[in-house]
């Protein structure tokens, strides 16, 4: 199956997706990095390709697991570095 197929086999493509890349949830990157699960959760929350396992729910804060692909992380990462270098 080609990477950029979704698992379903409905023909939708998935920007990026290969299920064999290393997928962090917020607890190991924040942990890795040696931030806060919020900072993660605020700095990858919204970026394309994170897959968001939430469900919504009542409460003041909703549970967000994420899972956060590799390329997501250099990716953020690399914006981050060029848009320090200027």
């Amino acid at each position: 199956m080609p990477n950029n197929i979704n698992p379903s086999n409905d023909g939708m493509p998935r920007s990026g997706f290969n299920p064999e890349e290393r997928h962090y949830s917020v607890q190991e990157l924040a942990a890795a990095l040696n931030v806060s699960e919020d900072k993660i959760r605020r700095d990858f929350g919204d970026e394309p390709d994170v897959i968001d396992l939430g469900n919504p729910s009542s409460g003041k804060r909703p549970y967000r697991p994420l899972r956060i692909p590799q390329h997501v992380v250099d990716r953020f990462y690399e914006r981050k570095r060029i848009r320090g270098s200027r």
